[in-house]
């Protein structure tokens, strides 16, 4: 988790990845010049576990097998698992056929070789 600067105050950021679960309650002072006083805000911020959260968003998602071998189907479709939605799905290496939207994989037109799926 990263907040990035406001356009106001440039050069503040926080960065809160590996941070245990909690509130953190953060001073931020702007320094007064002048007649003008310096100006303090106190911001909590809560680290939260989102498996805590009253509907996280799952991504997951398998075929039917984990091995196709060319002319043997012409398409692997998706299981979404329970809960789970559709977002963008990609592979990696390049070869792999997917559509983006479906996630199905068209094994005819695809390079052999090793892929990983993501859904996101």
């Amino acid at each position: 988790m990263l907040l990035a600067a406001h356009p106001l105050c440039p050069g503040t950021s926080f960065e809160g990845n590996g941070l245990a679960l909690g509130d953190y309650v953060y001073e931020y002072t702007v320094s007064g010049g002048g007649l003008c006083p310096d100006d303090i805000a106190l911001i909590t911020i809560s680290v939260t576990d989102c498996a805590l959260c009253p509907n996280p968003s799952t991504a997951g998602f398998a075929y039917l097998d984990n091995t196709y071998c060319l002319g043997e189907v012409l398409t692997a479709t998706v299981s979404l698992d329970a809960g789970a939605t559709a977002g963008t799905y990609s592979a990696v290496p390049a070869g792999l056929v997917i559509d983006a939207a479906t996630g199905a994989i068209d094994i005819a037109a695809s390079s052999a070789g090793v892929y990983t799926v993501t859904n996101l």
